[in-house]
């Protein structure tokens, strides 16, 4: 595949792990395209939007035999793919809604959040409910979330100026995350352990209303951070690392010495983590990191 830069991914698990990836084609900017890794081959879909995915998630929900993946753009156009019967088409959120900044599963249920501490649901029947935090007041100025995760009972966003609210009982509270610091990622682990990572190497760890500051002692800024298995893999814009005692340690782990010069994003699945960056894509198993794109 020639494409120009990566977008975005996710990735799920259906018989096998399957990871899907949004491309903004070469000569072909503000578009996306889709393309799927099954083993390690590629295989593209048909419909190419004329606009930038922002986020990409999948959902699957009791009523549904079939898995549904969505990719999104920041005013709310969709991209939505029903794998087992290969059909793919484009649509888009009803309303008037602009700003978003992700897409994530939540309880196998598809969730979006961005500006304004907007956050949406896609329910089984294709439509979309507002769960929006409380609207910030005019003087507290621009602020957003920039990530979303969490689990059927309890949601966890975060974003501009160290903001941290949790959805539980189907309410939203909010959180002293002990920062004012712009977050740009979470991730929740089995245990319930809440890692949210921001600009200038911020770290933030807890669950409600108990929450404590990594002095990680960096001053670049973090962009991902997901759980898998034992391990928390933490990436800025160009490294990896793993968080360990309390501290970012430089991933050394990779295939024949080959690393990403990108991040960004972490993707984890039930077998694997994808690191995705603007420019390359790495697949980590078995207790390796190795290319796949």
């Amino acid at each position: 595949m020639k494409m120009n830069a990566i977008l975005t991914g996710c990735v799920l698990f259906k018989n096998r792990e399957v990871a899907l990836f949004g491309f903004e084609p070469n000569g072909r900017p503000g578009e996306s395209a889709f393309a799927v890794l099954l083993g390690s081959s590629w295989h593209g879909f048909t419909v190419e939007p004329k606009w930038p995915a922002i986020g990409m998630a999948w959902a699957k929900y009791p009523t549904h035999d079939d898995w549904l993946i969505v990719a999104s753009s920041s005013e709310g156009h969709l991209w939505e793919l029903t794998p087992g019967i290969k059909a793919e088409h484009e649509s888009r959120i009803p309303g008037d809604y602009e700003g978003l900044t992700k897409l994530a599963t939540v309880g196998e249920a598809l969730w979006a959040c961005g500006m304004g501490r907007l956050v949406l649901r896609r329910e089984s029947d294709g439509t979309w409910i507002n769960l929006s935090a409380p609207d910030p007041p005019l003087e507290e100025g621009v602020i957003g979330f920039n990530a979303i995760a969490g689990s059927s009972t309890e949601v966890t966003a975060v974003g501009w100026r160290g903001e941290i609210w949790m959805r539980v009982n189907d309410r939203w509270e909010v959180q002293d995350s002990g920062t004012n610091t712009n977050l740009n990622a979470v991730s929740v682990g089995s245990d319930g352990q809440v890692i949210a990572v921001g600009d200038v190497g911020t770290v933030v760890v807890g669950q409600r209303n108990q929450w404590s500051v990594l002095d990680i002692n960096t001053d670049f800024n973090l962009q991902g951070v997901c759980h898998f298995g034992d391990e928390v893999f933490i990436c800025s814009d160009f490294e990896l690392f793993r968080l360990e005692n309390g501290a970012l340690i430089a991933e050394t782990r990779f295939a024949s010495g080959d690393e990403p010069k990108t991040c960004m994003n972490l993707l984890a699945g039930k077998e694997s983590v994808f690191s995705q960056g603007e420019k390359d894509i790495f697949k980590y198993a078995q207790g390796l990191w190795t290319r796949v794109f």
